[in-house]
């Protein structure tokens, strides 16, 4: 339980954000999987006759953008949770505003590492 204590707070405002972060690309990383699932059954086809359509597509990037925004996000809270337990003095870079310009950041990196990878494979 030490990863959720902070020096001042037991839940600091930069850990409740960036939490809820988490949550939501794993909610986007959940419902695509089961719309490709759930499309399949009711479809009742076999696995040989699989074609990529335009939805399988979206779903697909729609994947991989939460995976890499989750993978983002949970860095920035390991380094949140750092900084609030071993490096205080630090502790500015996750106030007021700086936390929405770093969520930006996360985001925006994500969609871009996304645009590289479906553009170039």
């Amino acid at each position: 339980m030490v990863v959720f204590c902070s020096r001042d707070n037991l839940y600091s405002r930069a850990f409740i954000i960036i939490a809820s972060q988490i949550t939501i690309c794993s909610f986007l990383n959940f419902i695509p999987q089961m719309a490709i699932v759930l499309g399949g059954i009711l479809k009742n086809k076999s696995c040989a006759e699989y074609k990529p359509t335009w939805v399988s597509v979206i779903l697909a990037t729609i994947d991989t953008f939460s995976f890499i925004a989750i993978l983002h996000f949970t860095f920035l809270l390991a380094v949140n949770r750092l900084v609030a337990i071993s490096l205080p003095k630090f502790s500015s870079i996750f106030e007021s505003t700086k936390i929405y310009f770093l969520l930006f950041l996360a985001w925006t990196s994500s969609f871009g590492i996304i645009q590289l990878f479906f553009r170039f494979i």
